[in-house]
């Protein structure tokens, strides 16, 4: 939703908080000054407060308002944003620029919901999984097992309970295997179409296979098993407007060595033992708008990593968004054990 469809100026009367709140039913309104900076915010909940107190229907809606609303920054995330209203028991949360100016508003509403959404999703399922050795000599990874289902219906099931409805499965590897299994998706409540590699294509490269898109869309890998909201993926990828938006986590190395500073004199300044290093990485989970897909090359081997140098090479800029969130990467047979046990 446009923030300003939820706007209101603080000489506006209760009334027309009132009426506003009522047609757009979402129990909220923004209340800002003519620069489109923030100076209040008005809910049920402080119509009531006022109506009780000194207020009528005809006072300034400035009577009632919380001045001193909580807001929040462009670089607060969806996920942060969810997790922010949540603990602060709000509907929703302004995000602001550095003067003030409303950028846009999360809405609990919004990033909780489960109604259908048209965007499509794109399940990367045609790896070998080679690092698994036997257990996938008949099986593609995406098919293992875990708590009963294999990883692949669980990722499917992570889009599909909040509103994800259109999938694209790209395959190579024992591809009927997974096509067998999950069909048109109508026994997962969903619509499931095939990208059929032709050779190992890459993270990215079956983007090349997709028919023509016209909104933005997420992309997968099929053996990721978390707890991230994927709604909020697509929520913050169109807050931003960016070409691509990759989710990260941090990751701790240890460096096995010492690790030695100097200065340009050769002057010891600092020696620190087998230091931990905080990195982020990606987690294999993305958003991106149509505009990226003329850059994806066809019938080739082509990495995520390569789409987003391209955006970088070309000078659009992608985004990250930072996620704690559970997540495993079943790639390797002690991360699929470990899987067994805490999924």
């Amino acid at each position: 939703m446009d923030w300003k469809a939820l706007r209101l100026y603080p000489e506006q009367s209760v009334r027309d908080a009132l009426t506003l709140i009522n047609s757009i039913g979402e129990q909220f309104a923004l209340v800002t000054d003519t620069a489109d900076k923030l100076v209040g915010v008005v809910t049920d909940g402080n119509i009531r407060r006022g109506l009780l107190t000194c207020a009528s229907l005809e006072s300034p809606v400035h009577a009632v308002m919380n001045k001193v609303p909580k807001h929040t920054s462009i670089a607060t995330s969806a996920i942060q944003a969810l997790c922010i209203m949540e603990e602060a028991s709000l509907t929703h949360l302004p995000v602001l620029e550095k003067d003030g100016t409303v950028r846009h508003v999360w809405s609990m509403k919004n990033l909780r919901s489960a109604t259908p959404i048209p965007n499509s999703v794109v399940l990367m399922a045609g790896g070998l999984g080679t690092r698994l050795g036997e257990l996938t000599h008949n099986c593609p990874k995406p098919m293992l097992d875990v708590a009963g289902k294999p990883i692949l219906q669980i990722v499917l099931e992570n889009f599909t309970k909040v509103g994800f409805r259109n999938f694209f499965l790209a395959v190579n590897y024992l591809s009927e295997v997974i096509i067998d299994y999950f069909e048109d998706g109508s026994r997962f409540d969903c619509h499931i179409q095939y990208l059929r590699e032709p050779m190992r294509m890459g993270t990215a490269g079956a983007l090349s296979l997709l028919p023509p898109q016209n909104i933005p869309f997420l992309v997968a890998n099929a053996d990721i098993l978390t707890h991230i909201n994927m709604r909020c993926l697509l929520q913050e990828h169109l807050a931003h407007d960016n070409p691509a938006t990759m989710v990260v986590r941090k990751h701790s190395v240890q460096i096995a060595y010492g690790v030695v500073e100097s200065d340009e004199n050769g002057n010891l300044t600092s020696i620190k033992e087998k230091p931990n290093v905080d990195v982020h990485v990606s987690t294999g989970l993305y958003a991106l708008s149509p505009l990226v897909l003329p850059l994806v090359p066809q019938k080739t081997f082509f990495d995520m990593p390569d789409l987003f140098q391209q955006l970088l090479h070309i000078g659009k800029q992608p985004r990250v968004m930072e996620t704690n969130d559970y997540w495993l990467d079943v790639g390797r047979l002690p991360d699929y054990e470990r899987a067994q046990s805490e999924f």
